[in-house]
């Protein structure tokens, strides 16, 4: 299908093997979540002998199957640069980050009292929705400890249906039209996710909002970012609820951090700053012989 097209882009590994072709002429694939890293990520966190042997062995199989990727395409693109090293960092390979729309000029931000944390994702994705789960257990009680009157707000599909009665001031929203505006209510967005693979365009959507980060190390994986400049990253329980508690008692702090995140995804991660990047990749793929 591809010789009868000067450029043919596909989205993800799966759907390009769905065709049954080995070698794709003229084509880029592009890779959201090496599987890889994803099952890396779940080795972490694996608990037992047993799922650490299948993970292990899902990492050796996978980490031999992407060392093909690039013959297979004439370009590839990551989500990041950690990704692409993965892949060997041929010259055929991209980082093309995720991006997200670039916040109008008049939007602003209108914290709601009691205060706001949120969380926006799908709970159809395992990752968002175990990284929730853990967040709810052994987080938030620690948080309502010192902020009793807080909530926690659950955007995206699925959050809803979600048996939280067990639990207090969680408020499952499920579908919101208005995303920018529900997340410009919160004081800060957590991103408790603990495995995966890819990267987080909750984060740019956060950063493009001017909405303050709590994140895990997976959850910011593949973003250059510094904990205590752009956001904060926190890997147990303790210390993410002391770092959520320090933005609900710090504005200031707040404020400083959501100006460099800000300033950082304009530079990085809008629709406009992703246009080189995807220039150099046609002009690569357009430069090949036929």
């Amino acid at each position: 299908e591809s010789a009868r097209h000067d450029l043919v882009w596909i989205h993800s590994l799966p759907l390009a093997n769905a065709f049954g072709c080995v070698h794709w002429p003229r084509t880029v694939l592009d890779i959201d979540d090496l599987p890889s890293t994803y099952y890396q990520s779940l080795l972490a966190q694996a608990a037992g002998v047993l799922e650490t042997i299948r993970c292990q062995r899902q990492v050796r199989l996978w980490q031999r199957r992407e060392k093909k990727i690039p013959e297979r395409f004439a370009a590839v693109c990551v989500c990041s640069a950690p990704d692409r090293a993965v892949l060997g960092g041929a010259e055929n390979i991209f980082t093309l980050p995720n991006g997200f729309d670039a916040p109008e000029k008049n939007f602003l931000r209108s914290l709601a009292t009691p205060p706001r944390l949120g969380f926006v994702g799908k709970f159809d994705y395992e990752p968002n929705r175990d990284g929730v789960r853990w967040f709810v257990k052994n987080v938030w009680p620690l948080i309502l400890e010192k902020v009793p009157t807080a909530r926690l707000r659950l955007v995206g599909v699925g959050t809803e249906k979600e048996n939280w009665s067990a639990h207090k001031n969680i408020e499952p929203l499920g579908f919101v039209a208005d995303g920018a505006g529900e997340m410009a209510t919160w004081s800060l967005s957590i991103v408790p996710v603990l495995t995966g693979g890819g990267t987080r365009i909750k984060i740019a959507e956060a950063f493009s909002r001017r909405c303050p980060v709590v994140a895990t190390s997976p959850g910011a994986y593949g973003y250059e970012v510094t904990d205590g400049r752009e956001l904060f990253l926190a890997d147990d329980a303790k210390t993410f609820a002391e770092k959520c508690l320090r933005l609900l008692a710090n504005p200031a702090l707040a404020e400083t951090m959501t100006a460099t995140a800000s300033e950082k995804f304009l530079q990085n991660w809008t629709w406009t700053a992703q246009s080189p990047r995807v220039a150099a990749v046609v002009k690569h793929v357009l430069h090949q012989p036929r």
